[in-house]
């Protein structure tokens, strides 16, 4: 990995011990997603006192609180917050309507930094507008114990044999025979576009048109539909449990040993090595057989208010932001794959495991964010109502040419 030469990333210490504040120092306002432990704040924080001269203050709001309340800081239009956390696809949408500073200038190694899955939903047309803090992948988890029972070979870690959602269905159906409270597969996420895209991008289905606002065509294609058809079959075959949109209730099925394949986050997989008694095994995700294995990824990113009156200062907390130490000490609180090559590397002895082996092989090999547009909000919630639908037994050619052409107006907006 090459090591960063320019002087503005010398700033780090080699660890985030939090300095004292002094009058003279700048306070910088953020806001950004709650962690269970309130750890956000000390990261932050400690980060903020290895750039000399900045304290940050951080507003933490739940996940479901959060992009609400960024909108209506945002639609102010003042200087605050100095900075804020982006969700990865809403970069573009950001970006569009004026709430960030490019960021290119400020991290100019960014592209050779940052791995290029973590990056991807930083840039919009061709320019770093967002720097990731920490990354995502997904991964199946199986449940042994239940393929056992039901007598069939458990899909294998190797990527190069990577089961089919043909397979998939098959196995599903038979385990969820063994009895009325077991299931053959769920995602953990299961109306979130974020798991359920990765049907139709690995079936050779475009997600939207070039110009970002036109659906009709991408979203109703053959290739959308039949990946969704797959979809719907595994609730209208009752493999998977319709309608689950609690999450935690979600992971919880499984830790309990309820569900065959489980569809979930590296996190997911952490928790599930803390069960006690469950036998399981992380392997890739499945893939379409004349299609391409795609994994979804992306996640937290964090901008500037290009409003901000303290736009050095806020420069310098950028930079402090992408040294290893900080993403070392980040990924202490959140176990997601680090962003940072180098931290890939300083970080080997606890990635050295078979789940985060392959958690980095689906990062380098089969990532692909989410659509980097700037109607991404209206996108994801039009087609999560279709999800919903459509596990509930709607047709889903109909229900996808449906929320196509919702979305072709609501997208209009956003026409450059």
């Amino acid at each position: 990995m090459k090591h960063i030469k320019n002087l503005a990333f010398a700033m780090a210490a080699s660890t985030f011990v939090a300095g004292v504040a002094t009058a003279d120092d700048i306070e910088l306002s953020t806001i950004g997603l709650s962690f269970s432990d309130g750890a956000l704040a000390g990261l932050l924080s400690d980060a903020a006192a290895n750039a000399d001269g900045i304290t940050v203050t951080t507003e933490q709001l739940p996940f479901g609180q959060l992009f609400s309340a960024i909108e209506v800081r945002l639609q102010a239009r003042n200087e605050n917050p100095d900075l804020f956390f982006v969700d990865g696809p809403l970069t573009a949408s950001y970006t569009l309507r004026g709430h960030l500073t490019a960021l290119d200038d400020i991290l100019p190694e960014a592209s050779e930094i940052y791995t290029s899955a973590a990056l991807q939903q930083g840039m919009v047309a061709g320019k770093l507008m967002s720097v990731p803090v920490e990354s995502s992948t997904v991964v199946m988890l199986v449940n042994n114990s239940l393929f056992e029972a039901a007598g069939i070979e458990a899909p294998a870690k190797d990527p190069a044999d990577r089961w089919t959602w043909e397979e998939v269905l098959t196995a599903g159906k038979a385990i969820s025979k063994l009895d009325e409270d077991t299931w053959g597969f769920n995602f953990h996420y299961s109306d979130s576009p974020y798991m359920a895209l990765v049907m139709p991008q690995s079936n050779g289905a475009t997600l939207i048109g070039e110009d970002g606002i036109t659906a009709t065509g991408y979203v109703d294609s053959p290739e959308f539909i039949e990946a969704m058809s797959t979809y719907a079959e595994l609730y209208t075959d009752g493999i998977a449990p319709a309608g689950m949109y609690d999450y935690s209730l979600a992971l919880e099925l499984f830790l309990n040993g309820k569900v065959g394949m489980f569809a979930g986050v590296v996190s997911d997989a952490i928790a599930a090595e803390g069960r006690e008694g469950l036998d399981f095994t992380a392997v890739p995700m499945p893939y379409f057989a004349d299609g391409v294995p795609v994994t979804p990824t992306g996640s937290w990113h964090i901008g500037i208010n290009p409003r901000t009156k303290n736009s050095e200062e806020a420069a310098r907390l950028v930079q402090a932001l992408a040294q290893p130490e900080f993403i070392s000490a980040y990924f202490g609180k959140r176990a997601n794959p680090p962003v940072l090559n180098a931290a890939w590397d300083s970080l080997s002895e606890q990635l050295d495991t078979p789940l985060w082996t392959l958690a980095q092989y689906e990062i380098e090999n089969t990532a692909v964010a989410r659509p980097s547009i700037g109607g991404w909000l209206e996108y994801d919630s039009i087609l999560r109502n279709a999800l919903r639908e459509i596990q509930g037994g709607a047709d889903v050619a109909e229900r996808l040419s449906a929320a196509a052409t919702e979305m072709d107006r609501e997208l209009l907006k956003y026409a450059q």
